[in-house]
């Protein structure tokens, strides 16, 4: 009997050091809200998306820091649970300014009249038709970073409808072999450096519980 069960946990932590261990994190993302003023929708966001005459809407960026050795290739996210709303506002989403520049290519690819891109806002369809964009791995100071990119909402122009992502669970799993996170430098200016660079944390408890701080070090896992 106890050889047996010596045999299995041998292929547990053999089928663990060569294929590494599998994780799981997930995070509850809820929209941010909006006001309308002197006939313009504010939103209550940093971080915008939109190019030149196109609506300028919000963009919300959910960061998930992974261990050193992540296996990129096993990243993969999900979203789920998704809840949607839709209201007619007394308001209208501004145009995105001129992030063109000079650029004749970019100009001529769309027909702007009082600032607005005639090919978005003439159309009676929701822009710009989805609520995320695909993840992207960015690293800093050799910390591995899954970004997730969120647009809460969705804009009908013809119609003056907002489409909002009220609620969406995104799931993150991927493959480690060590599970260890290090941050390379302990500086209260790196620490600043890394909260502005990041957008929301997805996973603060894993990183409470896993991560690697090299001494009297502290970093605050919240927003920045």
């Amino acid at each position: 009997m106890k050889r047996k069960f010596f045999a299995v946990a041998f292929l547990i932590l053999m089928h663990c050091f060569l294929w590494g261990e599998n994780l799981s994190f997930e995070y509850d993302y809820s929209a941010d809200g909006f006001v309308v003023l002197t006939g313009s929708v504010e939103f209550q966001s940093k971080e915008y998306i939109g190019d030149y005459g196109d609506p300028q809407l919000p963009v919300s960026y959910i960061d998930f820091i992974l261990p050193d050795d992540v296996d990129r290739n096993s990243i993969n996210v999900v979203f789920s649970d998704t809840v949607y709303e839709q209201e007619i506002i007394s308001g209208e989403v501004s145009p995105a300014p001129n992030n063109c520049g000079f650029n004749e290519e970019c100009l001529q690819s769309r027909t702007i009249v009082d600032g607005k891109n005639i090919e978005v806002y003439g159309i009676n369809a929701f822009y710009p038709g989805y609520f995320w964009k695909n993840h992207e791995s960015i690293s800093y100071r050799d910390m591995n970073i899954v970004r997730v990119p969120v647009l809460p909402y969705n804009y009908n122009p013809a119609t003056g409808t907002l489409k909002k992502l009220v609620s969406v669970k995104i799931t993150l799993e991927c493959t480690s072999l060590n599970d260890i996170i290090t941050i390379p430098d302990h500086t209260p200016a790196t620490s600043q450096f890394i909260k502005g660079f990041l957008g929301d944390i997805g996973n603060i408890p894993y990183l409470a519980e896993k991560i690697s701080t090299g001494g009297v070090y502290n970093f605050n896992y919240g927003s920045p």
